[in-house]
């Protein structure tokens, strides 16, 4: 457990270099965390802000950090399994649509959900590459043996996976972006 913990906080520092990395050549506006009511960790850095007509998103070197239709949400990368960009059946001329597809349903005021959609406003629309980039990048890790297949399930409204290595059950932590070992084989 100790060296997958020590695999997990290295990958976050990496992943906070590479947020503070791309903050060097794209600032962050200082009202760029306006808005959001989530709290933002210690040791989370904000780096990108795209606007929406569902409410605003805001990237982190942990997760994404979103408003969809009033309701606050906390979404890791390591929950993201695809993301879709552009037309549909409805096209509007001045936004992008931008579906988030999950490993597993995610909890929301309204019971839970397998994707979530945002119309994208037209500047925002550009960052695309940076989304899934960060989106596809990222994998949770077991805590038992530091694989990566991971079988992910939504279990009495918390989102839970099962090491398909060893066999270890983990819950998750979306608000910290970790997979939680809750029974060590």
């Amino acid at each position: 457990l100790e060296e997958a913990l020590t695999k997990a906080i290295k990958a976050r520092d990496e992943w906070y270099q590479r947020a503070q990395h791309y903050l060097e050549s794209h600032p962050l506006a200082a009202e760029g965390t306006a808005g959001i009511t989530e709290p933002i960790a210690v040791g989370e850095l904000p780096f990108l802000r795209l606007n929406s007509e569902e409410g605003l998103i805001l990237m982190t070197s942990r997760r994404i950090v979103a408003t969809h239709k009033g309701q606050s949400m906390s979404i890791p990368y390591e929950m993201i399994e695809d993301v879709n960009f552009g037309g549909g059946l409805v096209a509007k001329k001045s936004k992008v649509r931008m579906q988030l597809v999950f490993r597993a349903p995610l909890p929301t005021g309204e019971g839970s959900t397998k994707s979530l959609t945002w119309q994208l406003d037209k500047e925002s629309s550009f960052f695309k590459d940076v989304v899934m980039d960060w989106a596809f990048a990222r994998n949770f890790m077991c805590g038992a043996c530091g694989a990566r297949d991971l079988d992910f399930r939504l279990d009495a409204g918390r989102n839970r996976c099962r090491c398909m290595h060893c066999a270890t059950d983990h819950q998750i932590d979306l608000r910290e972006a970790f997979a939680i070992p809750t029974n060590v084989q």
